[in-house]
């Protein structure tokens, strides 16, 4: 942080105004107000307030006591832009004047957040939790997605999204913004306000997964875990982990996969959220095995050991049409 100190005479047997700048800061909000103290010393007349140009500020008074008091300072103003001004405070010859600062900004969509130089101060639109995990909190809006990497009020210890689930909708959203390895996120640095609500869909990954896809929500038809750490989808292999910490994965098998995209390591990693593993296929020559003539009437299925086959005059088959 940066301070600014201005220097005042002492009060002891001079007559004196004292009273803070007025700092409103780096808001989103159209309206605000911040009251401030007004202390005096020595003054025979009450004290006149005023603004220099009074266009987007206002004062809750236009005079306070020769003893001081409280003064509240407002603004009302739709544009985003910087605002100053300057407080008058005034009683015979003796005059203070103090600064009125304000720098008013839209929020962003997730598509403009993304674009900020690192270490940006970023207010967002209203954004829908896709996977809450820990600190780890993934948002979208239609412009695009990120991650909340969410640390926490360092005064209390709270996390600021520590009941949130996915399918929340976040309001109010403000933080420092960074590129972290590839992966965009926002460190909240206040309370945001959650609208509780129902789980969101994940998005139809496209033919190719890459940077560009980095903390969407996705559904991957068709793809196959063939290893611990790989897995393979539209003829192409990625990395994935199990970040969320899911009990096992089903491997060599056609499934329905949602993941978080990230990044891991500089490569793009989808993180599995679920698998739903499709039916086995029958084989296609199944005919060629199987008896379908006269003595088709006597195959029948049978059950060895909980599992399902076939059994005809030519003896016992597999349901893909292996022979036993």
């Amino acid at each position: 942080p940066v301070c600014l100190y201005r220097r005042v005479p002492a009060m002891g047997d001079i007559a004196a105004i004292v009273a803070p700048m007025v700092n409103f800061g780096t808001t989103i909000a159209t309206t605000g107000s911040r009251t401030i103290q007004v202390n005096a010393n020595k003054l025979i007349e009450d004290i006149s307030a005023s603004l220099v140009k009074g266009e987007v500020f206002s004062l809750s008074a236009a005079s306070i006591d020769r003893d001081g008091d409280n003064l509240t300072v407002r603004y009302d103003i739709s544009a985003a832009g910087h605002y100053t001004d300057t407080l008058v405070l005034r009683s015979g010859d003796t005059e203070s004047r103090v600064a009125v600062l304000l720098n008013r900004i839209n929020p962003m969509t997730v598509s403009e957040a993304v674009r900020q130089e690192d270490h940006s101060v970023v207010y967002l639109t209203d954004v829908v939790v896709t996977k809450k995990y820990d600190n780890y909190i993934y948002v979208r809006d239609n412009t695009g997605s990120m991650l909340l990497f969410d640390r926490g009020n360092g005064e209390t210890g709270k996390r600021y999204g520590a009941d949130v689930k996915a399918g929340d909708q976040l309001s109010g959203v403000t933080g420092r913004y960074i590129n972290y390895f590839g992966v965009p996120e926002i460190s909240p640095t206040e309370q945001f306000k959650i609208s509780h609500g129902a789980e969101v869909l994940p998005e139809e990954a496209g033919a190719v997964i890459d940077s560009a896809d980095v903390c969407r929500y996705m559904v991957l038809d068709t793809a196959v875990i063939t290893g611990k750490t790989t897995l393979t989808y539209k003829g192409r292999e990625y990395a994935m982990a199990n970040k969320f910490n899911l009990p096992a994965f089903v491997e060599n098998r056609s499934s329905q996969l949602t993941a978080i995209v990230s990044y891991d390591r500089d490569v793009v990693t989808l993180y599995i959220v679920s698998q739903e593993v499709y039916p086995e296929q029958p084989d296609p020559h199944i005919e060629d095995a199987l008896d379908y003539t006269e003595s088709a009437p006597r195959a029948r299925v049978v059950m060895r050991d909980g599992v399902f086959y076939i059994l005809t005059d030519r003896g016992l088959f597999t349901l893909t049409g292996a022979a036993r």
